[in-house]
């Protein structure tokens, strides 16, 4: 009985400990307005970044070189000039790091956005350096095949719900 109650506590705390990391953005930036940029990397490795910004007029790139600015977050760029404007080749943060190579994969930095966060995700019609960020929206970056799916961005009131139920099921389990 002790013991199973000792694994409860455990697995609790590394659960909530869990949900603690994934409900936390990291926080970045000055200003009135805010957006949150996603990373997602190819091996499972996921950042939130909350971005705080003045100028209205901020383009997704200007938001990546905040992080780059107040964080460890680096990014290798090539810039295509006139309306083709700037392409993400890598992003690397915190060990994890993607590199887009079209000579041995067709792997690359997708680019996603949404206006609010109630809004679907959908891949940008404009690149990261000409998409104007609204106050409140969402860039998310995916490393992925052509066929990329939306940047995972967990539902911390959704998991907080499941951490409960999981916890009644274990108090109702010793109870009974």
């Amino acid at each position: 009985m002790k013991l199973a109650s000792i694994t409860t506590c455990n697995l609790a705390s590394l659960l909530l400990v869990t949900l603690a990391g994934w409900a936390t953005p990291i926080p970045v930036g000055t200003g009135t307005n805010h957006a949150e940029v996603v990373i997602n990397f190819s091996d499972g490795g996921y950042y939130e970044f909350e971005v705080s910004f003045d100028d209205p007029g901020s383009t997704g790139i200007d938001l990546l070189d905040r992080i780059e600015t107040e964080t460890s977050l680096t990014t290798l760029r090539t810039d295509f000039g006139g309306s083709l404007g700037i392409a993400i080749d890598e992003i690397r943060f915190m060990g994890h790091a993607d590199t887009t190579d079209f000579d041995t994969s067709f792997e690359y930095w997708n680019y996603w956005t949404r206006d609010t966060p109630m809004d679907p995700w959908g891949p940008s019609v404009a690149g990261a350096s000409s998409r104007i960020v609204p106050d409140g929206g969402s860039d998310g970056w995916v490393f992925s095949l052509f066929e990329a799916q939306p940047p995972m961005v967990p539902e911390p009131s959704a998991m907080g719900l499941m951490a409960l139920g999981w916890l009644g099921l274990m108090a109702y389990r010793r109870w009974r």
